[in-house]
């Protein structure tokens, strides 16, 4: 068993993808732990959260830590006067993974997810 640390995704689901599953080759005997900044910056945190739930759904032990980031997203979302401050550090970016022009057009499974990290 392998004890796999990965931070600051940012987004990037391809490298991310390619990580875990040529470069590591990840096993379900592995433990995964993602230590935050999953969104932001990049072109596809959604498919980044997407990727995360489908390795939990197929039994990897999948260990996720809240970074700034998602911090940012769930206090924009609760919060609109603090949305500025996401956007100006990446939220655009998640937005748009989302096909969303505001937070709140996030589907609440994804903001539950992040804030439960």
């Amino acid at each position: 068993m392998r004890h796999i640390a990965i931070s600051d995704i940012h987004g990037c689901m391809t490298t991310f993808k390619h990580m875990v599953e040529r470069v590591l080759e990840l096993k379900p005997a592995d433990r995964l732990y993602l230590l935050g900044d999953f969104i932001d910056r990049g072109p596809n945190s959604k498919g980044v959260l997407d990727y995360v739930i489908k390795l939990e759904e197929a039994g990897y032990k999948v260990y996720c830590i809240k970074g700034n980031h998602e911090d940012m997203m769930v206090s924009a979302y609760e919060e609109p006067d603090k949305q500025e401050i996401w956007l100006y550090n990446g939220g655009r970016e998640t937005l748009r993974s989302f096909n969303a022009s505001q937070p709140q057009e996030i589907p609440l499974k994804y903001i539950d997810m992040v804030d439960d990290f």
